[in-house]
């Protein structure tokens, strides 16, 4: 029992973003309920010697940025019957007041795979969630997702940590059989982004501006071919007042209530 951890390891050229990423990758290689660490992107950057030295240390390098395709099929091939985990790498799992195991027992005995949203690290180490991502119950803000392999998803060719690719493969996990489930209130994930100042109002302008300054592919839209939103299980409480804060008129109201009274009952006469 324990977490199979795969990310993408890449380098940055700002020394204190490059920092964040190694932060992370320690936090998750020292983390008590994690198994291994295993990084899958391009073999053209290698991490320092203490984690590549580290026991819970593995690498099998893709040759290009990993995508969610490359994970499920690793994952599929060499990790049957482990609960498998995928994040960012400014991402590292909570190991104080997450029940990881719990976690696990959850995902086996329900068919779920957890499409994690995260909460925020300042520099002085506190923890805090993005308000503007709190406006829509974090529904469209996940960093790390967790499954028992194998797991087949289809059209999942697109790269982790780009814009639309967490409510994108939230539809593709939907349509391959499993439940998208976010329970980013009870099993904790970390995002470390400080150096950039980036937040939930400012992520898609940070994102296009890098895109630039790089002369890269700002996003492939994977969310045009799909969409599912996930918000946080413990904050969606009230059907109402999720619609009243997204101000749906009267008729629109009506129509939700049908499709979900359709979709429970069936008339049998």
């Amino acid at each position: 029992m324990g977490i199979h951890l795969i990310v993408d390891y890449y380098e940055d050229e700002r020394p204190d973003r490059r920092e964040e990423f190694l932060v992370c990758m320690r936090r998750n290689l020292n983390h008590p309920h994690i198994e291994a660490v295993y990084n899958l992107g391009s073999n053209r950057y290698a991490p320092p010697a203490d984690i590549r030295e580290h026991p819970k240390y593995r690498s099998h390098p893709t040759g290009h940025r990993l995508t969610f395709k490359d994970a499920f099929e690793f994952a599929s091939a060499s990790l049957p019957g482990q609960f498998v985990g995928m994040c960012n790498l400014d991402i590292f799992l909570d190991d104080s007041s997450s029940d990881w195991l719990t976690a696990e027992q959850l995902v086996r005995q329900h068919n779920l795979v957890l499409c994690q949203s995260r909460i925020e690290r300042a520099a002085d180490g506190t923890t805090s969630q993005d308000q503007t991502f709190a406006r829509l119950l974090f529904a469209n803000a996940q960093d790390a997702w967790f499954f028992i392999a194998p797991l087949e998803v289809p059209n999942a060719a697109f790269e982790l940590g780009t814009l639309g690719c967490d409510n994108a493969i939230a539809d593709r996990i939907r349509k391959a059989g499993r439940i998208p489930i976010n329970l980013g209130s009870r099993f904790k994930v970390v995002h470390v982004d400080i150096c950039r100042g980036k937040h939930g109002a400012n992520t898609n302008l940070l994102h296009a501006q890098e895109s630039k300054e790089r002369d890269t592919v700002y996003s492939r839209f994977p969310e045009r071919d799909g969409c599912y939103l996930v918000p946080d299980f413990d904050m969606a409480t009230s059907l109402d007042a999720i619609m009243d804060a997204l101000s749906i008129a009267p008729l629109h109201k009506y129509r939700v209530i049908c499709d979900i009274m359709s979709q429970i009952i069936k008339i049998q006469n």
